[in-house]
């Protein structure tokens, strides 16, 4: 089960998605957050397992609230949801070894086979322990 925190300044994109996980059987949601600063801080207390987390928000956008998140908790998942198409965003993502980069409009087909990626590292980590 996979402890996920909810970061996206649009109310109306948050919950389409949080109602989107209830029906994947191994992902609780644990938190939600409406921008990069407020996610920092739930991260700390939430420690989640994976982040589904926007890039362009008040606050704090999301790569620094990445950025800053990774170096509390390195351990944690992020895959970035966002409308922003250009590559640019993608190799940005990339660079601080995000662990997913999904369009919001392809997000139903792509984010179930991320998690299950994840599942399954999460898997091989624990054997190899």
């Amino acid at each position: 089960m996979l402890k996920t925190l909810v970061v996206d300044d649009n109310v109306s994109f948050r919950r389409v998605l949080v109602e989107f996980l209830k029906s994947l059987k191994e992902v609780q949601v644990v938190g939600q957050a409406e921008n990069g600063l407020e996610a920092l801080m739930k991260a700390q207390v939430l420690q989640p397992d994976l982040i589904l987390m926007d890039i362009s928000m008040d606050e704090m956008d999301g790569f620094k609230a990445a950025s800053m998140i990774k170096e509390k908790l390195d351990k944690v998942k992020i895959i970035f949801i966002t409308v922003h198409k250009a590559e640019t965003y993608r190799y940005l993502a990339a660079l601080m070894q995000a662990d997913g980069f999904i369009w919001k409009h392809s997000m139903i087909e792509e984010l179930p086979e991320k998690i299950e990626r994840i599942l399954a590292r999460n898997a091989k980590q624990v054997v190899s322990v």
